[in-house]
Parts: C-alpha cells; sequence; structure tokens
C-alpha cells in the first residue's frame, strides 16, 4: 500500500505531498489534530475519495469503520452483516459462520435478529466493527472506530487489529487516545496542518503470544512469553482444544513524539515495523466467479431489499399506478395504451434512481465503497433502478393487456395491428424508456449534481424533453405505437434501444467518474 505525493484539496489543501508505505503485518497509528486530515488520509486509503493531485496504490481488498456508525438502516443485525460479508466476496455460508463468530465475540449474539433502529449507539457501533472484521480484508481502516464502545468491547477491538496485522493485514487506526495500542503499533504518523510533528515509538516489551482456542469450557484467549508458548499449545492440543489463532506481539509500551518543522500538511514516520506474522486458516473469498457475481451481484441483491424494506419503493410506485388511472380507462385503443404507460415509466424510472443512490447515509455507504469502490456502488444502484423499472413496465404491460387483450380495438376504417409487432413494439418502447430513465436518474443525483433540491426538477424536465423531442428514442418508440393505433401498421424503430444503451453508458461512466467527494 502506497501513496505517493497524495494530497486532498477543498478549497484549500487539506493533505499535501502525503508519501506513505505500508507493508503487510504493519499496525499504523495516525494522529493530529482534529481538522487536520486523519480522516480524509484514510479516505484516501480506501478508496472513497480519490486524490486531487498524486497516486494511490492499494492492493487487496479494504474494510472500513466510521466513527459513527448510523442505526437508520432498515436491517436487523444478522441480514446487515451477512450482505456485507457477501459484498465482500464470502460466499453465504461462509459470511453466516463469520458473522455468528463475531458477534459472540462481541457479546451481542442475542442482538442478531433485533432491527438495527432498535439498538443503543454502542450496540450500533459494534456492528460497524463486526461488518469490517468479517471481511478479514487486507487492508483494514479504523476512523476513530472505538468511539461509543464499553471498555470490553474496546479491548476487543484492541486485540483483533492486532490479531489482523499478525496475520498479514495492514492496519491503519485514527484514535484521540493517544495510548491505544501502544506496544503494538508498528509505525505512527502525525498529521497536521500548521506543521509536521515526528512521532517516535518507546522500544517495545518482550513479545508475547495471543492463543485463541476452543475447548470444553468454550472459547478462551491466552497469553504467554515466546519461552513457554510452544509447551502450552501442546497442553492445549493434548486436552483436545481446538486451536482458532496465534498471534505474535509485543507488550505493552508508550509513544512519545518529538516536534519537527514544515509549510505544509505533511506526515512523518516512525520506526520501522519489528513484526514476526504468523497466519491463521481461514477460509478463502470466493474466486473465478467473475467481477459481477463477486461485486454486483451482492450490491444488488442489498439495494433491492434496503429499497424494499425502507418503503422507499412506495412512492414512485404509486405514481405509477395514478398516472396510468389518470392517463388511460379500458376501452380506449390499446397500441395509444402501451405508449402512455412506456411514456409514464420514463420518470418514474429515474425517481427509482433517486431512492437507490441515496438509500443510505454517507458512513454506511462508506462502508460498502470501501469494499467495492465508490464506482460499483454507483454502478450497482444504477443496475437496481433498472431493473425495478423493468419490473414495473412489465406489470403495466400486462394490466393493459388484462384490461382490454393483446392488439388494438378495431376502428371501422382501420384493421387490428397484428400482434406480433404490437407486443415487439411495446417491449421496444419499455426497454427504452427504462434505459433513458435510468440515464436521467444518473445525471440528476450525486455526485453529478451537487444540489439534491433541484434533482426532482431536472428530472421531469428532462423526461418531458426526452419524449417531445423528435428523434428522441423514447419519442420514436412511443410515437410508433400511437401511430399504429390510427393506421394499423407497426412501425419498429429498432435503433432507437441502440440510442438508449448509448445514452445510458455514457451517463453512467460520467457519473461514476466524477464520483469523487460523494462522502462529504
Amino acid at each position: 500500500m502506497e501513496l505517493h505525493g497524495a494530497g486532498k484539496r477543498y478549497g484549500r489543501w487539506v493533505l499535501q505531498g502525503v508519501d506513505l508505505t505500508v507493508g503487510p503485518g504493519e499496525l499504523v497509528r495516525i494522529g493530529g489534530a482534529n481538522g487536520s486530515g486523519k480522516s480524509t488520509l484514510l479516505k484516501l486509503v480506501g478508496g472513497l475519495e480519490r486524490p486531487s493531485a498524486g497516486r494511490v496504490e492499494v492492493r487487496g481488498r479494504r474494510a472500513y469503520v466510521p466513527e459513527r456508525f448510523p442505526p437508520a438502516l432498515p436491517f436487523d443485525v444478522r441480514s446487515y452483516l451477512h450482505h456485507l460479508g457477501r459484498v465482500h466476496g464470502l460466499s453465504t455460508a461462509e459470511a453466516a459462520r463469520r458473522t455468528d463468530h463475531w458477534l459472540e465475540r462481541f457479546g451481542i449474539a442475542g442482538y442478531a435478529g433485533t432491527p438495527l433502529s432498535r439498538l443503543s449507539k454502542g450496540t450500533c457501533q459494534k456492528v460497524a466493527v463486526v461488518q469490517a472484521l468479517i471481511a478479514e480484508a487486507e487492508v483494514l481502516l479504523l476512523d476513530e472506530a472505538w468511539t461509543g464502545l464499553d471498555q470490553e468491547a474496546r479491548a476487543l477491538l484492541d486485540q483483533a487489529a492486532v490479531e489482523r496485522a499478525a496475520q498479514g493485514g495492514r492496519v491503519l487506526f485514527v484514535d484521540h487516545d493517544p495510548t491505544r495500542l501502544a506496544g503494538s503499533v508498528t509505525a505512527a504518523y502525525t498529521v497536521e496542518a500548521a506543521g509536521l510533528q515526528r512521532a517516535e515509538l518507546d522500544a517495545p516489551s518482550a513479545e508475547i503470544v495471543l492463543i485463541e482456542a476452543v475447548g470444553r469450557e468454550g472459547l478462551v484467549r491466552l497469553e504467554s512469553d515466546t519461552e513457554h508458548s510452544d509447551a502450552l499449545l501442546s497442553r492445549l492440543l493434548a486436552a483436545g482444544a481446538h486451536i482458532r489463532s496465534v498471534a505474535q506481539t509485543r507488550g505493552a509500551g508508550n509513544c512519545a513524539s518529538s516536534e519537527g518543522t514544515g509549510l505544509s500538511p505533511a506526515i512523518s514516520r516512525s520506526s520501522p515495523r519489528p513484526q514476526v506474522v504468523q497466519p491463521t486458516e481461514s477460509a478463502p473469498v470466493r474466486r473465478g466467479a467473475g467481477r459481477a457475481a463477486r461485486f454486483l451481484a451482492p450490491l444488488v441483491a442489498y439495494q433491492l431489499e434496503l429499497l424494499f424494506r425502507s418503503q422507499r419503493w412506495l412512492p414512485p410506485f404509486l405514481a405509477y399506478v395514478l398516472l396510468l388511472g389518470l392517463g388511460w380507462t379500458a376501452g380506449e385503443s390499446l397500441l395509444t395504451a402501451y405508449g402512455y404507460t412506456t411514456a409514464v415509466l420514463l420518470p418514474v424510472t429515474a425517481w427509482y434512481v433517486r431512492c437507490t443512490a441515496t438509500g443510505e447515509g454517507p458512513a454506511a455507504r462508506a462502508c460498502l465503497g470501501a469494499a467495492v469502490g465508490p464506482g460499483r456502488l454507483h454502478l450497482a444502484a444504477l443496475l437496481t433502478a433498472g431493473l425495478v423499472g423493468s419490473a414495473l413496465g412489465l406489470a403495466g404491460f400486462a394490466a393493459v393487456w388484462a384490461f382490454g387483450g393483446p392488439t388494438s380495438v378495431p376502428r371501422p376504417d382501420v384493421p387490428p395491428a397484428p400482434l406480433g409487432p404490437t407486443l415487439f413494439a411495446a417491449l421496444l418502447a419499455t426497454v427504452v424508456s427504462v434505459l433513458l430513465g435510468v440515464a436521467l436518474g444518473a445525471l440528476t443525483v450525486r455526485p453529478v449534481l451537487s444540489r439534491a433540491q433541484y434533482g426532482i426538477p431536472l428530472s421531469l424536465g428532462g423526461s418531458v424533453l426526452a419524449l417531445a423531442l423528435p428523434g428522441s428514442p423514447a419519442n420514436d418508440t412511443v410515437h410508433a405505437l400511437i401511430t399504429a393505433a390510427y393506421t394499423g401498421e407497426v412501425h419498429l424503430p429498432l435503433l432507437a434501444p441502440v440510442e438508449a444503451a448509448l445514452a445510458v453508458t455514457a451517463a453512467a461512466a460520467y457519473a461514476i467518474r466524477t464520483h469523487r467527494n460523494q462522502w462529504q
């Protein structure tokens, strides 16, 4: 993991000229005053923000714990953690196993079926910690993650951070307690807006071995010096205990600091890492299933459940039903009804993009964004809105069919339109409306649109233009259906779905590319 000349700017430089390299097995403290850029640094490492200058190279999976985790997500604890495990690439069974293990370890297994909204602040923060630990990610980022935890949970998080580093992970943490993980820290950095401070680590105390085993009395955690650790392990194995992990670290020490000078925000490095790594066995992350299966499919499943659990799907659905009821009645030309149905679908799909792209608060999205990247997360929101819009369009199509039959009502002077071309034209119009609705939604939410209050009027205005302007794919497909009602001949605008697909691809790519400051 490397940062070279990286910096972040919000009107002024928050970070500038950062050079940082973190190797496997390192446990790194990031210190500094409030507002100096500590959290910004972690977000750069986590991929939640892009540097304004320089480059950031991070290899391996990342997991992030925010300072305050929002309890407003409409999941129970187990469902949320299972989703996050799947997003991190775990199989369903492995995500469930790790969830149960960490919930028990933090003493909140009894809350597994409790909605997050009913948890206390401290318990909700434990869930935030667990969602990162179940990933066993190569890079673990703790942004004041101890805030709100009780003393026992803080000690458990200390131990978990040490274990992750001992297993070869890279752990970076921010905490206001200067003694946090003292003696286990392998490097310390200080970020300050007005100068450069170099942190020096005292010589660590003797190495100790942390042993976690499961025996007849349940889960036990033991510490031993290196001289007697082999004998202790032999006794545990002879007694039939199952050794879950063995990690070598150092005893308690203190972190002192000495001031330096500088003109811009910077980072100073302490002593080199003296780490001995002894990894433990863990179930592998799913490989070879393809990027879509590893990231997008679990993300879309998460977004769909979030949408329906939160009831955010209901207002667009009711608006769609109301508009259909106002604009079409049984007995009129069904080709006209098909055209109206697909026309209404365009702004409703754009509305669903708003629902999926803004379904969580910044902290919850940061946890997901660190796991898969903000770009993939935004792409999953667009795909979810497209799926919901498609399902709604098919339902509207079926409703029109059920009320009046599959073809237009014959007029005395016009023969009924053929069934096959009618169905195909309606399908084309549905596809075009959904694609353009997703494209319009992508351009009227963050990160493209910074002011949320303008999103709804812009999406409505864009929908009207897309349907009214001649040559627009939406205008071509809807016009073809309405015209067929009066001529009995269905014209199939085959280029319209291609143009709509190009439009949604360009809009999604632009939205993802500008996805820089979503978390602010």
